[in-house]
Formats: C-alpha cells, structure tokens, sequence
C-alpha cells in the first residue's frame, strides 16, 4: 500500500476513474465522500485547504480515500490537528475503503 496526499485540482483529477471504482467497491458507502459529491463540497467556503488522503492498493486502484483539513490558529502559524473533512453538507464521516482492504487502509494511514 502506497499514500499520496493530494493538494491541488489536478491530481483530484487524476483521481477520476480510481475514485469512482473505489466508490463502486467500497465495503460501506458513503456518499457524501464519492466523488460527485466531494467534488461539488469542494467548492464551497470550508473547503479551503482540503487535502485528500489516497491510499493506493497498487499502481491504478485505490484502497481508499479520507478528505482532510487542518485546524490552525494564528493565522494559519499554528497547526492544531487534522480530522476528516468536516463541512456542512456532510451527516457521515466514514472514509470510503474497498472491500477487504480495511485493515491496510487504516495501516496506512496511521503510518502516514
């Protein structure tokens, strides 16, 4: 398993395909974290400074996906700690994680 965090538009683009099989294979959905969804969030006020989690199972598929965002203070000088993205349109917080690979995944991602 590979993690990437992805910052900028064009590598969530590059998420396209990956992201809609992740959501197709996930072991439990949650749709406001596909990529439809996150995607149209992703423009709104809070979204400022979303960074996207992407655990890799090989070259092409994705393990799973876990958006973030950072808590500062002083004027962003000062980082407080990072949490699944929180924004106003979302009632569930689960990552979207294929099917068997939950145990890798969460590896992953506490290693990263």
């Amino acid at each position: 398993m590979r993690s990437e965090l992805i910052t900028d538009a064009p590598s969530r683009e590059r998420l396209d395909q990956p992201w809609e099989e992740l959501a197709a294979a996930a072991f439990a959905g949650n749709v406001f974290y596909e990529p439809w969804m996150a995607k149209a969030a992703m423009h709104l006020r809070e979204a400022a400074g979303l960074t996207l989690l992407a655990v890799w199972q090989d070259d092409t598929a994705l393990a799973g996906i876990l958006p973030l965002q950072t808590h500062t203070a002083l004027d962003g000088r000062l980082r407080l700690g990072v949490q699944n993205w929180e924004q106003r349109v979302r009632a569930l917080g689960d990552p979207l994680i294929r099917a068997g690979c939950e145990r890798d995944f969460w590896a992953a991602v506490l290693d990263f």
